[in-house]
């Protein structure tokens, strides 16, 4: 049986990135590529948002366990076009082919990542009327199992 999660999804995948090198710790000394989980907030101009969308039901294994896929969106915002979409490539192109039975910390909960799908990135134009900022989303599906 699976322990249920501490931590969103959303929260899982915006450490994951930040542990591959895809994204910085907003927090963090001079971020580049900050990414936030469950928020898109106005500032700054150039981030990476992570959000739980519909997860997908697998159904039940022979044990009689219920897997899923869980759901996430990654929103990435820039203030160019080819920053945005070369950066939203590369973070969908490191998802696909670096995530590999990856470990995640948070607080004091351990979780397993055996891989993540990252689907075509999406260019979306731009955040609003008033913003020249460029939006592009990648959706992804992924299995989380929370470890002891």
């Amino acid at each position: 049986m699976s322990l249920a999660l501490l931590h969103s999804p959303a929260e899982v995948l915006q450490q994951l990135l930040q542990d591959i090198g895809a994204a910085d710790d907003p927090e963090g000394d001079d971020p580049s590529w900050p990414v936030y989980s469950t928020s898109r907030p106005d500032a700054p101009d150039q981030l990476i948002a992570v959000v739980d969308t519909a997860a997908q039901d697998d159904g039940k294994l022979m044990s009689g366990e219920y897997t899923q896929h869980w759901g996430v969106q990654l929103c990435v915002r820039s203030n160019g076009h080819n920053a945005g979409l070369v950066k939203a490539e590369s973070v969908r192109r490191q998802l696909n082919e670096d995530v590999y039975q990856a470990v995640v910390n948070l607080d004091d909960a351990t979780y397993f990542v055996p891989a993540v799908l990252a689907r075509p990135t999406l260019v979306l134009d731009t955040d609003s009327p008033n913003s020249k900022r460029c939006l592009f989303t990648i959706n992804c599906l992924f299995v989380v199992d929370r470890r002891t």
